[in-house]
């Protein structure tokens, strides 16, 4: 019976090399640093648009004295619906994929 041990393992220690992923050249990080630069903007986004639906619902359960116009209650919550527009808009206009498709 033949016995695998470490034959195909690397060694990580002493003059050995370290993990691949601290090798990786710029090209590999720049994609990465890009859709991450995308993943914050998505998100930050979402806050700004969901923000005023969630203040104005806080205030309006904290204080239900306050009695405001029915067509001005309704602006955070429209606001807050077109936050699924803006991701697809992101999406697109910060991916090079897609801005190479749309130029065929």
């Amino acid at each position: 019976m033949r016995s695998l041990g470490c034959a195909g393992r690397r060694k990580t220690w002493g003059n050995a090399p370290v993990s691949d992923t601290q090798g990786r050249s710029g090209s590999t990080r720049k994609p990465e640093r890009e859709v991450t630069r995308m993943v914050v903007i998505m998100i930050l986004a979402f806050l700004i648009c969901w923000s005023p639906y969630a203040a104005f619902s806080i205030l309006a359960t904290a204080c239900p004295s306050i009695h405001l116009d029915p067509r001005l209650a309704s602006i955070p919550a429209f606001f807050a619906k077109t936050a699924s527009v803006y991701n697809p808009i992101i999406y697109v206009f910060m991916n090079k994929q897609v801005v190479i498709l749309a130029a065929l």
